[in-house]
């Protein structure tokens, strides 16, 4: 008898493989690269600039990952600089791996506008039905997901804030990293307002904010000044 290596129902196990999986079947039903798809159904539409690993030249003046480099004699720093390949050849690589998951690379404000869009009952990148549904997807128990408890659900999570003025206020988005990068995509629905932070490090430190991380430290401060 061979065990299956399934998770039992209701374990939670994060894993994005299943997004490659949902690239090969958009690109077989739409007849197109993915690529293509999303600037057609989303980036154009949406106003929003991004750029595919896997297809598209990288910009120039992408930021360089700073990362732990016990792989290459220890200490933090340049992961290009310090490892034995171009940055071309390593953005391929990430692009090749990544590519129908965390492939795209663009900036804040164009995350930021795509947080919007998504998640707020006034975006357009996908219709109420849909948004109801995404939404609904959240687990009723919090997990533990990126060193903090939230509700997680259809690659998306929520978690609530405590801000200056015992404020409250839950955000959906996502917390993501790897390959010397991080980010956090946050919006709130109680003050309409989304926040994006990228950046080319892990920042696995803890910041000055106990219970929060630099990212949310930073989306903190961010949605207190608005809420104020």
């Amino acid at each position: 008898m061979i065990q299956s290596s399934h998770e039992l129902p209701g374990t939670f196990e994060y894993n994005d493989s299943n997004l490659v999986l949902l690239g090969l079947i958009a690109e077989l039903h739409g007849k197109q690269d993915l690529y293509t798809l999303y600037k057609t159904t989303f980036l154009d539409p949406l106003d929003i600039s991004a750029v595919f690993l896997s297809t598209d030249t990288t910009p120039t003046n992408t930021a360089r990952p700073y990362d732990d480099l016990s792989n290459y004699g220890g200490g933090f720093g340049n992961l290009i600089d310090a490892a034995p390949y171009t940055f071309d050849y390593y953005i391929t690589g990430q692009g090749r791996i990544r590519w129908a998951c965390c492939g795209l690379i663009s900036t804040p404000e164009n995350i930021v506008r795509w947080a919007y869009e998504l998640y707020s009952s006034s975006g357009q990148a996908i219709s109420g039905l849909s948004r109801s549904i995404l939404l609904d997807s959240l687990s009723d128990d919090p997990v533990l997901f990126q060193g903090s408890k939230q509700h997680y659900g259809y690659f998306m999570a929520k978690r609530t804030f405590s801000l200056p003025g015992s404020i409250e206020v839950n955000a959906y988005g996502h917390p993501g990293g790897g390959g010397g990068y991080s980010s956090l995509l946050r919006y709130s629905p109680q003050l309409d307002l989304s926040v994006s932070v990228l950046a080319n490090s892990p920042l696995k430190f803890q910041g000055a904010c106990g219970e929060y991380g630099p990212r949310s430290c930073i989306a903190v401060a961010i949605l207190g000044a608005y809420a104020d």
